[in-house]
């Protein structure tokens, strides 16, 4: 749900950004000497933080996409703050989709892969069936689960769950755990980290 970069890197691997903010864009300067200086901060923070996840163009492009995505929003922080449900509803999915672009450059092996890989995907729109099958599983599984995200959010509480009836939290402990046991990986798979 997240409408901003920064908003999307206060909630997605927040030790990363810790690490990220604390060590390298704060002792770069962080926002203080300008804005020219604050842009420069901020794309050296993400190119570093790619360098840190692998030493390939892939990662360098993949921190470069986030710190021109961090760049090009920060001026319209102020502008975001002041928009309502369906603004909000669109910034998420602009941000929704800007973010996985980047997995493209993030998982892609070269990045002739991952410009092959996202022209096959603005270009290629026939469904198949795996695209059925992809929206069922979206739909069955990750559905409620962003139902109940969302819900949380709009609480503005994360233990919101344990103030229900127990019935209700009940149904929400198997379903989860019905999940977990449908979707545990057949095979064990290296930790995806030892790979860099």
């Amino acid at each position: 749900f997240a409408i901003t970069p920064s908003e999307f890197w206060q909630r997605w691997h927040i030790s990363l950004s810790s690490w990220l903010r604390d060590y390298l864009y704060i002792p770069l300067g962080g926002n203080r000497g300008g804005r020219l200086m604050t842009y420069r901060n901020l794309m050296l923070t993400m190119v570093l933080g790619g360098l840190w996840h692998g030493a390939g163009w892939t990662f360098l492009a993949w921190g470069a996409f986030h710190g021109l995505i961090l760049c090009a929003y920060r001026p319209l922080t102020g502008w975001i703050k002041g928009v309502r449900w369906p603004g909000k509803f669109i910034l998420g999915l602009v941000m929704f989709h800007l973010v996985c672009i980047s997995w493209l450059l993030f998982r892609a092996e070269s990045l002739s892969q991952a410009g092959s890989m996202f022209v096959r995907i603005v270009t290629d729109m026939r469904w198949s069936l795996l695209s059925t099958y992809t929206l069922g599983m979206i739909l069955v599984f990750a559905g409620p689960l962003l139902v109940f995200e969302y819900w949380l959010y709009r609480k503005g509480d994360l233990l919101a769950l344990l103030k229900k009836h127990w019935l209700i939290r009940g149904l929400v402990y198997a379903y989860a755990i019905v999940m977990l046991w449908m979707l545990s990986p057949g095979a064990v798979h290296e930790f995806i980290y030892f790979q860099f």
